[in-house]
């Protein structure tokens, strides 16, 4: 036994509308997306789907850990949704500012409600 550690390996899940985003970006038989989404949207055991397809474990389990990897790669650079009467801000300032910054905003969100004192 090695200690590496062992790669993930598929019972991530993720809904059909990012399922249909990410196959986007491959080149992926119908027959294979369908495959794939019965195991990343609906749930099924990998070699349950490869078993009843006929199929072997392997290049199913590898076609679902690669969709899988670009649907996390989206997620990562989906934008954050921005709550009403809020705005994002992107500012370049001194180290000091911007520690300063923060604990404002903390003691805000603090006094407002909006966050629970670790404290």
């Amino acid at each position: 036994m090695t200690d590496t550690p062992l790669k993930k390996r598929v019972p991530q899940r993720c809904t059909l509308k990012e399922l249909e985003e990410a196959v986007s970006y491959f080149r992926i038989a119908p027959a294979t997306i369908e495959r794939v989404q019965r195991v990343l949207v609906d749930g099924e055991a990998v070699s349950v789907v490869a078993r009843g397809d006929n199929l072997t474990y392997q290049p199913l389990a590898r076609t679902c850990n690669k969709v899988m990897d670009k649907v996390e790669e989206l997620r990562s650079n989906a934008p954050v949704l921005v709550p009403p009467g809020w705005e994002e801000a992107t500012i370049v300032a001194p180290v000091e500012f911007i520690a300063e910054t923060r604990k404002r905003l903390e003691r805000y969100l603090l006094d407002k409600g909006w966050k629970k004192s670790i404290a």
